[in-house]
């Protein structure tokens, strides 16, 4: 059912008023659920577009314990739980999508997540958008005065395998200061995207308040199994700190320290960034068992938006010749050059000489440089798979579509 206005209460309660227990697939878009329409029979449900108390969401889930299918979508969640109160077990569930615009604070639909009890074979998509609402800053609107529970959410993505940290502009503010950002994907299919934090951290660290795992509040996750790394900014918008120089080299190294099983690192970053990772990546470890950052690294995509300054070129050439040396050398390096000077073939050679692979330089600007890195695609759009073959959210996005232009045309 859709309904993108209210429907009077009693026709509500006629039309749904009487006991439903052969239903097994239910979609409510901007409607209510109502205790008749749920029973342990029901596989499929999609609540959209409502205002839900956090306790009646996890009291419907207890009502339907052989749920398959959960899609949760731009739900404003009023959080009225109780620390103590237990996890509802959700033994058969399959897939649970979770998409959250910005409009709604989604630290309050995080964590219905950690009152749900759901098996380890469960595919999720956690969509999350910034929690800043451009109306709400526009009108000067205090922020909801009740706030969401202290919860950590670890059991989440527990075989991280692809990870992009990047700074991007808020889709509904364009050429505004940038966004952090942080997309991931799992073993598993799993995949997340979600803002980081508010506020820029000061510094790498500030993510890695867990020993080994990065932590965005509510989530905390491991990254000790991630083998490709993008990482795409300035240094401004990744760390707040406006002290990065005075940092130093040594900027990158508590964030890329537990990342002990990377294989693939790409990267479209300012000179000092570059500077700062491959200085670290060049490191050995004081015991002498090989480098101190990122071991298993072979491949390296580097997207030059400014050309390379000769401190940046020492850095990376000073890591390929250690790493070389201490029988963990680079195979494979790829640079692009978006129409600015290229280094020259001299410097090309010397990596060359401590590459195991190929070294390629090309010059192009590039539509899409994550793709032109070969970089793994994490898929967190809500029709991609496995996702694809649920009829509602096609239908829903026609819906919502058709409603905006109406209401589009209302105004004009």
């Amino acid at each position: 059912m859709y309904c993108p206005t209210l429907i009077h209460e009693g026709i509500y309660r006629n039309l749904f008023g009487g006991s439903m227990p052969a239903l097994r697939r239910l979609t409510l878009y901007g409607v209510y659920p109502v205790p008749s329409m749920l029973s342990s029979n029901l596989r499929i449900l999609y609540l959209g577009s409502i205002i839900l108390s956090a306790k009646y969401l996890l009291v419907c889930l207890e009502a339907m314990p052989c749920l398959e299918m959960l899609l949760l979508y731009a739900l404003a969640l009023v959080p009225d739980i109780s620390q103590d109160l237990p996890p509802i077990k959700l033994d058969h569930l399959r897939r649970l999508l979770i998409y959250q615009p910005c409009l709604h604070p989604y630290q309050k639909m995080a964590l219905i997540l950690n009152w749900m009890d759901i098996p380890e074979f469960t595919t999720s998509r956690l969509v999350l958008e910034s929690t800043d609402d451009p109306q709400r800053v526009r009108r000067r609107e205090p922020p909801d005065m009740l706030p969401a529970p202290d919860v950590q959410l670890t059991h989440f993505f527990p075989d991280l395998k692809t990870l992009e940290y990047s700074s991007v502009p808020p889709k509904w503010q364009r050429g505004s200061m940038s966004g952090l950002h942080l997309t991931g994907q799992d073993s598993g299919g799993s995949s997340f995207s979600f803002p980081g934090p508010q506020t820029p951290p000061q510094s790498a660290s500030d993510l890695l308040q867990v020993p080994g795992s990065f932590c965005v509040a509510p989530f905390v996750f491991s990254v000790r199994n991630v083998t490709h790394l993008l990482l795409s900014g300035n240094n401004r918008d990744l760390w707040g700190s406006a002290d990065a120089s005075e940092r130093g080299n040594y900027i990158w190294m508590p964030f890329l320290e537990p990342l002990v099983s990377l294989t693939t690192l790409a990267c479209s970053l300012t000179n000092r960034d570059l500077r700062s990772i491959f200085f670290c990546l060049g490191l050995e470890d004081p015991s002498g068992s090989g480098t101190h950052c990122c071991p298993l690294l072979s491949d390296v995509h580097l997207e030059c938006k400014v050309s390379t300054d000769d401190e940046t070129w020492h850095c990376i050439l000073a890591c390929a010749e250690t790493r070389a040396r201490i029988g963990r050398p680079l195979e494979d390096v790829v640079l692009n050059y978006s129409g600015w000077r290229v280094p020259s073939s001299d410097l090309q050679e010397q990596l060359q000489r401590h590459v195991e692979g190929q070294v390629i330089v090309t010059v192009e600007d590039l539509d899409d440089w994550v793709l032109w890195s070969g970089f793994p695609s994490v898929r967190v759009e809500t029709t991609a798979p496995p996702f694809h073959d649920i009829e509602d959210l096609a239908v829903i996005e026609e819906l919502k579509h058709k409603e905006k232009m109406r209401t589009e045309a209302r105004w004009d």
